[in-house]
C-alpha cells in the first residue's frame, strides 16, 4: 500500500499547559509519532509553540501556534455569558449568589438567575446551539489552515475554549469528523455548556456521560469513556520513586508518617482567597501538644499563592514543584510520588481527592477556611457553603471515600483516626475510583489515539448538530 495515500493528518488543540501535559507528554504523541501513516497539526498557543516545536516538533508532528481569536467582540461574549448562564446546576445557582452578594449588580444577578430557569429547558438550549452554528461564523479563522493542511479529523481537547469551539464548527461545515472532550471532570456541572455537538464526545468518566445527556442533550451512544490522559504514567511503575529516593530530595524523614496538605481546590479557584496555610498550622500544633506524633506534616502549596503562607506554616516542608499548569515530566513524577507516599492527604475540594483515592489513602475533605471561622465569614465565602453547593464535589462526598472535617477540632481528630486505621472508608475510595476516575488501565491517551485514527480512517460520518 503506498504510504503517501494512507497519510491521515489529525488536527488537535492545546489550548493550555494541560492539554500539553496530557497530550505531548503521554502515550498519545508517542502513538503517533511511531505511525508512519499518521500526522499531527498541534495548536498551541503562541507564547509555547516555539518552544515546544523544538522538542516535539518533527516531520509528521507540525506545531503551530493557535489562531488569533477575537474574544473581546462584543455579540461574542455576550453570547458566551448567556451560554455559561444556561448551565441549570446548582453550581452556577450558587455562584450567581456569591458574585451577587459579593458585590455584583442586581440588574445582572437577576438577569443570571432567568438564564438559568431558562437553561432547564432542552428546547432553549438547543436554540443557543443553533444560534452558536447558523449565526456565528466567525470559524472563519481556522480557513487557512484547513486549507493548507486538510485534516482527516480533528480533535478539540478542551471544548471550554473558544478556539476548540470554532474549530470543531468549521469543520463539521466542511463534512470533517469531528471529536471533543471536555478538559476535567467538574467542566459540565460548572462551565461546559456544549455550543457545538462534535461526532464524538470523550468524557473522563461514567457521571459525565449522565451529565452530558442531561445538560448538554449529547447522544450517549456518541460517547467515549476514555478517563484521564494525565494518570496513565500513575500505572508505569518506571515512574515510581522509593520513599527513601523521595524524602531525600526534599530533606524529608522517611521514617515519619506524611501528612500532606495538598492546596489550591475551591478556596483559591472559586474564592481567589489566598492559601495561607491554617490548616497545616493547625496540624503542627497538635504535634506540639502530642495529639499526634510520628508524623510530618508537609505542604503542597497551589504554586500561585506560597508567597501568602503565614510564617507558622513554613515550619512544615513546602514542595512547589511545577509552575501553574507548565508541568515537565520531572514535575509530574514528584507528585505521582507524592500521592503514593501520603499517608494520609487532606485537601480544600481540588482534583487531588481523585488521584488520592486510586492509591486507597485517606482522604480528608476540609470544610472550614481555617482560622477565620463560618462564624466570621459572610454565607458567599464560607468553604462549608461551596462543597454544599458545587455538583462535583457532591459527588466526591455522596461516595463515603472521603472525610469532611468542619472545624479545627475534626481535623486533628481525622487525621490522628485514619493514621490508626488507613483501611476506613476504603469501599467509598473503591467507588470515588469506579464512579469518578473511570478505566484505570493506564490507557486512556491510546484510547483517544485509536479513536481518532479510526474516524480518520471512516468515509460515513454523521454531522448532525
Amino acid at each position: 500500500m503506498n504510504s503517501a495515500q494512507t497519510v491521515k493528518t489529525f488536527f488537535i488543540t492545546l489550548t493550555a499547559g494541560q492539554e500539553i501535559r496530557d497530550f505531548l507528554l503521554s502515550d498519545f504523541y508517542t502513538l503517533a509519532k511511531n505511525d508512519p501513516h499518521i500526522r499531527i497539526i498541534a495548536f498551541l498557543p503562541p507564547d509555547q509553540a516555539e518552544k515546544y516545536k523544538r522538542e516535539f516538533g518533527h516531520e509528521r508532528c507540525i506545531i503551530e501556534p493557535i489562531v488569533g481569536i477575537n474574544n473581546k467582540w462584543m455579540p461574542k461574549e455576550l453570547f458566551r455569558i448567556v451560554c455559561f448562564g444556561c448551565i441549570p446546576t446548582r453550581t452556577i445557582w450558587s455562584r450567581n449568589w456569591f458574585t451577587y452578594l459579593g458585590g455584583g449588580s442586581l440588574p445582572s444577578f437577576v438577569t443570571k438567575q432567568f438564564l438559568w430557569i431558562l437553561g432547564h429547558s432542552r428546547i432553549w438550549r438547543s436554540l443557543m446551539r443553533m444560534t452558536e452554528y447558523y449565526i456565528f461564523h466567525d470559524d472563519n479563522v481556522w480557513k487557512p489552515y484547513f486549507e493548507k493542511y486538510k485534516p482527516d479529523v480533528v480533535f478539540g481537547s478542551a471544548m471550554i475554549f473558544e478556539e476548540d469551539v470554532l474549530m470543531i464548527k468549521f469543520a463539521k461545515r466542511q463534512g470533517i469528523p469531528t471529536v471533543g472532550m471536555m478538559r476535567s471532570w467538574d467542566n459540565f456541572t460548572s462551565k461546559g455548556f456544549i455550543r457545538v455537538h462534535p461526532d464524538r464526545l470523550f468524557v473522563q468518566n461514567s457521571t459525565m456521560v449522565e451529565e452530558a445527556y442531561t445538560l448538554n442533550s449529547f447522544p450517549k451512544e456518541r460517547i467515549d469513556i476514555i478517563g484521564f490522559p494525565q494518570w496513565d504514567h500513575y500505572y508505569d511503575p518506571s515512574w515510581q520513586m522509593t520513599r527513601e529516593e523521595f524524602a531525600d530530595k526534599f530533606k524529608l524523614d522517611p521514617k515519619t508518617r506524611w501528612v500532606v496538605f495538598f492546596g489550591g481546590g475551591l478556596m483559591t479557584g472559586l474564592f481567589g482567597m489566598p492559601d495561607r496555610g491554617d490548616h497545616v498550622v493547625m496540624l503542627n500544633q497538635a504535634v506540639r501538644r502530642g495529639e499526634l506524633s510520628n508524623i510530618t506534616v508537609i505542604l503542597r502549596a497551589h504554586p500561585a499563592y506560597t508567597d501568602a503562607l503565614r510564617p507558622e506554616a513554613l515550619e512544615s516542608p513546602v514542595l512547589d514543584f511545577g509552575k501553574g499548569w507548565n508541568f515537565t515530566v520531572e514535575d509530574m513524577k514528584l507528585l505521582l510520588n507524592l500521592v503514593r507516599f501520603s499517608d494520609v492527604a487532606l485537601n480544600v475540594g481540588s482534583t487531588i481527592a481523585l488521584e488520592v483515592a486510586m492509591f486507597d489513602k485517606p482522604v480528608v475533605l476540609i470544610g472550614f477556611n481555617g482560622y477565620d471561622t463560618d462564624e466570621k465569614l459572610p454565607w458567599h465565602r464560607r468553604l462549608s457553603t461551596a462543597l454544599n453547593n458545587t455538583v462535583h464535589y457532591l459527588h466526591v462526598q455522596q461516595t463515603g471515600g472521603v472525610w469532611r472535617v468542619n472545624n479545627e477540632t475534626e481535623l486533628i481528630h481525622a487525621v490522628k483516626t485514619y493514621l490508626e486505621n488507613p483501611a476506613l472508608h476504603k469501599e467509598g475510595r473503591a467507588r470515588i475510583v469506579k464512579e469518578l476516575v473511570g478505566p484505570t488501565d493506564g490507557k486512556a491517551a491510546t484510547r483517544v489515539f485509536q479513536i481518532l485514527r479510526k474516524l480518520a480512517d471512516s468515509k460515513a460520518l454523521s454531522t448532525k448538530l
